[in-house]
């Protein structure tokens, strides 16, 4: 019955990805068909930060159809997102190298194993992955992303550079491309080199100008070191209107308007992007920034005290600065 209801619906998903007598037959058996339904609840549940429920269907799905591979490297996320990696390592392991997955199972364990601070071994396995597939832009980049996770930023810079050099890379749809440029400029950035970064975003921005992530890069970089602050307003605007539920870029909105003097419209701005889920201690302080500047004391105070509470050392640090003394160049501040 499940591979009646599933197989015209998932048919080509499935092709020359099966094993064994699955494969010869070119058909899904119901086994798969159900697992392939667990596989895909258990992601979204997973994706959706309740890892829990996620894992038991996940594990519901490996009972099903052991040897299926999506259920085996999504029950190893699910361990990894509740009990570390050690065990999810060990399960990925029994994805051969000959199967259409184990590309997949190579990018999962080396997340895994960056995870849990091994870096040297995440770089070897996705060296590993690119040595036999050099010509493969997606693992060229997933190198370049471990070796920039391991400090190793000269050697990230030119193996991005070296994935866009490749035909794969340039047989891409211009929003796959995007994506590329935006990884270089993150690496060129965390290397000191602003000005070729900047060049890397505006270069995404031109191949998908509505690509919200390099928008709101570009436009709240700009704002971070005070260059071209009307700009930098039009960047981020464009990144909120593409995805207005973000809190990070409805953040990055708010505090443009806050560089621009418009302190009433800041604090609306960031009082939502502080009422949307996962906002950070970031958002908060901008938004008693706003507070502040608006004459808004109390309300400013409560929710620096708010951001101090889940602020990293660096931003507790200045949000206690603010608490003491408000804001500098303020003559009120101590008030």
């Amino acid at each position: 019955f499940a591979n009646a209801m599933l197989g015209g619906a998932m048919g080509s998903e499935f092709a020359g990805q099966l094993h064994g007598a699955d494969a010869a037959a070119k058909n899904i058996s119901p086994n798969i068909g159900l697992a392939a339904l667990y596989v895909r609840i258990a992601t979204s549940l997973i994706e959706q930060d309740v890892p829990e429920p996620g894992l038991a269907l996940a594990r519901l799905a490996l009972w099903t159809a052991p040897e299926y591979p999506p259920a085996v490297i999504t029950t190893a996320h699910a361990l990894g997102e509740l009990s570390g990696g050690r065990d999810a390592v060990a399960l990925l392991d029994k994805i051969p190298p000959v199967s259409p997955y184990w590309t997949r199972a190579v990018f999962a364990k080396a997340a895994l194993l960056r995870d849990m601070g091994d870096n040297d071994g995440a770089v070897e396995l996705a060296r590993l992955s690119y040595d036999q597939n050099a010509k493969s832009a997606a693992r060229a980049t997933f190198l370049g992303q471990m070796l920039q996770q391991n400090g190793r930023l000269p050697d990230a810079i030119a193996q991005y550079r070296r994935a866009m050099d490749l035909d794969d890379f340039k047989r891409q749809a211009p929003q796959s491309r995007a994506s590329f440029h935006i990884m270089l400029a993150s690496a060129l950035d965390d290397n000191g080199q602003w000005d070729e970064a900047q060049q890397e975003l505006r270069n995404a921005i031109a191949l998908d100008p509505s690509n919200a992530s390099a928008l709101n890069y570009l436009g709240y970089a700009m704002l971070e070191r005070g260059e071209d602050v009307v700009n930098a307003e039009a960047f981020v605007r464009r990144a909120y209107n593409a995805e207005p539920t973000s809190s990070a870029y409805a953040d990055s909105l708010g505090w443009a308007l806050f560089q621009s003097g418009k302190y009433i419209d800041a604090v609306t701005m960031l009082e939502k992007a502080a009422s949307i889920e996962n906002a950070d201690a970031t958002i908060f302080e901008h938004l008693g920034d706003a507070y502040w500047r608006a004459g808004r004391r109390r309300d400013a105070r409560h929710v620096w005290n708010s951001a101090q509470i889940s602020a990293d050392t660096e931003v507790a640090l200045r949000i206690a600065s603010k608490l003491e003394a408000g804001l500098p160049g303020d003559i009120k501040a101590a008030k």
